[in-house]
C-alpha cells in the first residue's frame, strides 16, 4: 500500500480501504494478519478480494413504519462510485424524492417542494427510481415498494 491509503476497521471483522490509488483497480489482494504479541500464532489469510467499484445492491421494498426494521431504503455500495443523482417518481411520473448525496436515510417522505401533504409521507405503493451517473455511465433504474 502507498502513503495515501487509509485502512479502517482494525478492531472489527471487516476492513475498509479508503482513497485507494487508481493503480490498484481490478487487482487481486489477500490480507495476511500476524500477531505482534504472539509470534508463534499462525498467520491468518483472507479470501482473495478484487479492488474496484463495489457492486450496488438496491432493495425493491422497505417499510417505514417505525418498528426499527427496514425503516429506511438502504442502498449498498452507492457512495464511493462517483457523482450521481438519485430520483424517485410516483406512478404518474411526478418526482417525489431527489438526492445527490444519499445516506441510506430515506423514510418514504417527499423532499420536493411541489409535493404538499401534512407530513410529506408518501402513501403505500410502487415508486420508480433512476440513478444517473455524472460520468455518463448507463443509468440504473427500477422500482421500490413502500409498505407502511
Amino acid at each position: 500500500m502507498t502513503d495515501g491509503n487509509i485502512i479502517q476497521g482494525s478492531r472489527s471483522n471487516q476492513l475498509r480501504l479508503v482513497n485507494a490509488d487508481a493503480t490498484f483497480g481490478l487487482k487481486q489482494f489477500r490480507l495476511l494478519v500476524n500477531s505482534l504479541i504472539n509470534a508463534c500464532q499462525e498467520t491468518l489469510t483472507s479470501n482473495v478480494v478484487t479492488i474496484g467499484p463495489s457492486e450496488i445492491v438496491i432493495p425493491n421494498a422497505f417499510s417505514p413504519d417505525g418498528d426499527g426494521v427496514n425503516d429506511t431504503w438502504e442502498i449498498q455500495g452507492l457512495n464511493g462510485r462517483g457523482a450521481y443523482r438519485l430520483s424517485v417518481y410516483n406512478r404518474w411520473e411526478i418526482k417525489v424524492f431527489e438526492s445527490t448525496n444519499y445516506n441510506n436515510d430515506w423514510t418514504g417522505t417527499s423532499n420536493i417542494k411541489a409535493f404538499i401533504t401534512a407530513d410529506n409521507n408518501l402513501p403505500d405503493g410502487t415508486y420508480f427510481y433512476i440513478l444517473e451517473w455524472v460520468d455518463g455511465s448507463p443509468p440504473v433504474t427500477g422500482f421500490i415498494y413502500i409498505k407502511r
